[in-house]
């Protein structure tokens, strides 16, 4: 896409795109970023090794023919020949050269970044002073603790202190990356809003739901309560009987009579015809199609271990099968 792709192409490219991205949260034409990462890189070697007709010229080892040189033999040259003498930053100055910094606040040896606790015991004569706190945004499991300098201009970084290690808090037992928690943000929201139209949609369809709940519930307070022992097994409170309780069995699910689950909700649809596609007619092909256009419906399945990759390809496929019958 750009502005050196053709107009018609960049407009196709442009609306399918698009339509994919809005139907299933993905696109088969973009590609992933690992993969444009790769291809950033790719470009980046193919053009040090292209000659540049700016740059001088000179024989072509392999084939001896006379020819501009490339970025790369360009720079073999200078150096060979003591034009210049690169100036290289050590590995310590290039690992920090890109690192974002945040001002925190030490307490007790630690200090809290994007949800996550960091100790070091050589921040304990820095309690309650402010330091510069530098991160890895795809590595949370250390920090870069320097001490801030004040200038005419205003603060700068200062000196390093230590590598602070994460250390944990009550609520996970991995450090929690910024990307990560950006996305467990995001998914927090959608997920509200999902409850919230998933209520608004049951009680369209039954508006005696929550009457049916609360009489469901009141019968399990009327039935004997069951406890678990040691050695899990479910044993009768005592009500004045020492029988055990037989263990409940799982009730076979309720078929159609066209010998398929009466499905209580559009996720088991998913779940079902991801683990037998062969099952797959052309009813449930249109009912889960149209699944997939609603952006709560793709945004519940990703919570629920359903990708819709997985089911868009699924679908693509018995699409393209029943193309080949007709």
């Amino acid at each position: 896409m750009g502005k050196d792709m053709d107009r018609m192409a960049a407009q196709r490219v442009h609306k399918v795109t698009r339509k994919e991205l809005n139907q299933f949260g993905t696109s088969k034409t973009l590609p992933t970023w690992k993969e444009f990462i790769e291809a950033v890189n790719d470009y980046v070697d193919e053009y040090n090794n292209r000659p540049q007709s700016s740059l001088p010229k000179t024989a072509d080892p392999e084939t001896g023919k006379i020819r501009h040189m490339t970025p790369n033999e360009m720079w073999e040259f200078a150096i060979e020949e003591n034009e210049f003498e690169p100036i290289v930053v050590t590995a310590d100055e290039a690992d920090d050269l890109f690192r974002p910094y945040e001002v925190r606040t030490v307490q007790r040896c630690m200090l809290s970044l994007h949800s996550n606790s960091y100790f070091a015991i050589e921040l304990e004569q820095y309690d309650g002073d402010r330091v510069a706190v530098g991160y890895d945004m795809h590595d949370p499991s250390q920090t870069w603790i320097r001490e801030i300098e004040r200038t005419r201009d205003g603060e700068e970084l200062g000196r390093l202190i230590c590598i602070a290690k994460f250390e944990g808090n009550k609520q996970r037992y991995i450090p929690l990356s910024m990307e990560r928690k950006a996305s467990e943000t995001r998914a927090k929201g959608r997920l509200k809003l999902i409850n919230e139209h998933k209520i608004e949609a049951e009680l369209e369809l039954n508006p005696n739901i929550y009457l049916d709940m609360n009489r469901e519930q009141e019968m399990k307070m009327i039935s004997p309560t069951v406890t678990i022992n040691d050695n899990q097994e479910p044993l009768l409170a005592k009500q004045g009987s020492n029988a055990t309780a037989k263990p409940k069995t799982k009730a076979a699910p309720r078929m159609n009579k066209n010998g398929y689950p009466m499905f209580s909700h559009f996720i088991d649809v998913m779940k079902y015809f991801r683990e037998q596609p062969e099952r797959l007619n052309d009813h449930y092909y249109t009912v889960m199609r149209e699944d997939l256009t609603i952006r709560s419906q793709r945004d519940y399945m990703e919570v629920s271990g359903v990708p819709v990759t997985v089911i868009r390809d699924m679908l693509d496929t018995y699409s393209e099968t029943m193309e080949k019958v007709a």
